[in-house]
């Protein structure tokens, strides 16, 4: 089949984007997909299980490129900011910040995932919230995103709707990617309990230990 979508995504080992690959591996049970990994000069090592990170139980992944529908190639190296994503070899502006690329991988998952306008600017709340504070926020303002987190996981299960969504994804990445996990109120370590258990987090989260 035609290449539907070929990016190449640069990011640093020591801060793991993990919502994309969490939406990788769901790309994988939708289309014939092949991920590839690559270490730039600037990174002096990379753990092992950083290596070949898209490879999973019953990938469809096809060695001719051609054959493939998605391909991404990721590149570990030194980021100055964020991860960042090529999506064209004409076009270098690139897409700038894990919650970005997690919005463009969601769409290739499910492109209707907009449809819905309410929903999806709940999601990107909570989208920035996690890029904004949690990652890159202070002590004052990560604490008050654990408190939003917290309050609205008092009466929900999952931050939007009744099911995981990208906005549970993108969270969750960044609050494993802060060290913080363990000392968090207690219903986020409920939802979090929840989302360890879930079959789309299981493979990725060895990947923050």
């Amino acid at each position: 089949g035609d290449i539907v979508h070929d990016v190449v995504i640069n990011a640093d080992p020591e801060k793991v984007p993990l919502s994309l690959f969490v939406l990788s591996d769901l790309l994988q049970e939708k289309y014939k997909f092949k991920g590839t990994t690559h270490i730039h000069s600037s990174v002096s090592s990379v753990p092992d299980k950083l290596k070949s990170p898209f490879i999973k139980n019953g990938n469809k992944s096809r060695e001719d490129r051609s054959l493939n529908q998605i391909i991404v190639t990721l590149i570990w190296k030194k980021v100055c900011q964020s991860p960042e994503m090529m999506v064209s070899a004409h076009n270098q502006t690139p897409i700038q910040g894990e919650g970005n690329i997690a919005r463009y991988l969601a769409r290739l998952l499910d492109p209707q995932y907009e449809s819905d306008a309410c929903r999806a600017t709940q999601m990107d709340e909570w989208i920035d919230m996690a890029m904004v504070q949690i990652l890159n926020g202070n002590n004052k303002e990560k604490a008050g995103s654990l408190r939003s987190l917290n309050s609205r996981l008092g009466c929900n299960d999952w931050l939007v709707g009744s099911s995981i969504s990208l906005a549970d994804i993108v969270v969750w990445s960044s609050l494993h990617q802060t060290n913080q996990t363990s000392e968090v109120p207690a219903n986020i370590k409920k939802w979090l309990t929840a989302c360890n258990q879930s079959n789309v987090f299981a493979r990725v989260k060895s990947f923050s230990c």
